[in-house]
């Protein structure tokens, strides 16, 4: 006779990294392996339906006839939870923190799956700190859900190798799929008692800060190496951006070139459309006028020939 899976609340939207779409795929694979997902509670659902991409999760979620609960208060929660008797919850990106209370209503905890190796990079950009720092490592835990941010105990974790080009969208995608694969794991040892999370060093944390729109600005004083790991940590938001005779533009892909340009200004040398930064150049090969679609070096190049330097 087949055991009964446990029953799940799924809080968040897997949206792990700002500003980049999720393909929903924790949800998804708990769905696919049967397990009984009652609700999927989300923060400010109202600022993701206006952008398509980054709804999946939700989509997902009435596609399966999972109920959709949008930012309930914490006394709706816990009534909610009390007449549902969940045994567990899951929780991928939910962008608020879950108080004691409501994480004791669960037989075995809340699961979190953060995208980081815990105790490092705790906080809100993990993924956009490793590529600011070069780090040749990152990875995925998975944890049980404390009051305090980050810093339950371990449950399983997994490094991801990284060589330095990666976006933050393609780090996202990694992570979040290995953590699935994780969680899907470790799921049945928690309930059977054969696994037992693991405290986190807490003399090994790191934490890493929000990110600001500002910080978006490109800044020529930079060298370009730094600005060409900016446009990769900044992709989706803040955005690695410029203004040009009064038009911004959104840097989507760069790598450095060796070309000297003028400092601060955009111009076009031997085919190569450059900004000049200290030390270098960054090599533009991807970018979006505002109000307008991303668009190739080539294409801008053609249609925006007035922004450049002559």
């Amino acid at each position: 006779m087949n055991k009964k899976l446990p029953t799940v609340l799924f809080f968040g939207n897997e949206q792990i990294a700002t500003g980049i779409s999720s393909s929903a795929i924790t949800i998804k694979s708990l769905i696919d392996a049967n397990y009984s997902v009652q609700a999927n509670v989300v923060h400010n659902a109202t600022n993701n339906r206006r952008n398509k991409k980054i709804t999946d999760n939700i989509t997902v979620a009435e596609q399966n006839n999972v109920p959709v609960i949008v930012n309930p208060s914490n006394q709706d929660l816990l009534l909610f939870i009390q007449q549902n008797n969940f045994d567990i919850g899951v929780l991928v990106a939910y962008g608020k923190i879950i108080p004691q209370n409501v994480i004791d209503m669960f037989k075995f905890g809340i699961i979190n799956i953060h995208p980081s190796l815990l105790p490092l990079h705790r906080g809100p950009t993990p993924i956009e700190s490793v590529i600011l720092q070069n780090s040749k490592t990152t990875g995925v835990s998975v944890m049980s859900l404390s009051a305090k941010m980050d810093a339950g105990p371990i449950i399983a974790q997994k490094e991801l190798p990284l060589n330095g080009s990666e976006s933050k969208k393609q780090i996202a995608e990694s992570l979040l799929s290995l953590g699935s694969q994780l969680l899907l794991s470790a799921i049945p040892k928690l309930i059977d008692g054969t696994l037992l999370p693991t405290k986190q060093i807490e003399r090994l944390a790191s934490y890493d800060n929000k990110i600001s729109k500002q910080d978006g600005i490109i800044n020529p004083q930079k060298t370009a190496d730094g600005l060409e790991k900016e446009v990769r940590a900044y992709l989706g938001w803040p955005g690695s951006r410029l203004e040009v005779h009064g038009t911004w533009l959104t840097v989507t892909k760069a790598s450095t070139s060796k070309i000297p340009a003028i400092k601060g200004i955009l111009t076009l040398i031997d085919g190569q459309l450059l900004y000049g930064c200290n030390g270098g150049s960054l090599k533009i090969e991807q970018i979006k006028p505002s109000g307008k679609k991303e668009m190739s070096a080539a294409a801008f190049c053609n249609g925006y020939a007035h922004l450049l330097n002559k």
